[in-house]
């Protein structure tokens, strides 16, 4: 993620871009999105204030503090899990079984697809985790 900043004064403007996503923090946002609209001719979607990005939920509360969650990511994480396996992921304390020895494990190696789908949640959580 690149984050750019500028101080003029006491005020502030931040441009965080992470690929092709982009986050304006300013005192007037709406200024920078039209001069890249007008005058960088980047077509943008989704402009506005800031409420979902990158897999978080953004709010304000009535002090007007930003904070963010992943709570709307993780929904649909788990909305992913169930519509690929049936069912809700298990619940686990610990990775191994007491007494395991997974070096043993004979198991027969993923298809194609089943290869995708484990890489796809590996990402997520991946994400999930820097999120964090």
């Amino acid at each position: 993620m690149d984050v750019w900043i500028r101080a003029n004064g006491r005020v502030y403007k931040y441009i965080a871009v992470w690929v092709d996503d982009i986050a304006v923090a300013a005192h007037s946002p709406g200024d920078i999105i039209d001069q890249l609209k007008e005058q960088h001719k980047y077509k943008l979607k989704g402009v506005g204030p800031l409420e979902y990005h990158l897999g978080c939920t953004f709010e304000q509360d009535k002090d007007n503090t930003l904070s963010y969650h992943p709570k709307k990511y993780i929904a649909r994480m788990m909305e992913q899990y169930e519509s690929m396996y049936g069912e809700q992921p298990k619940m686990y304390v610990s990775q191994l079984e007491k007494g395991d020895h997974p070096e043993l494990d004979a198991s027969l190696e993923l298809n194609e697809e089943k290869t995708k789908q484990y890489q796809s949640l590996i990402g997520s959580l991946q994400w999930l985790i820097t999120l964090g």
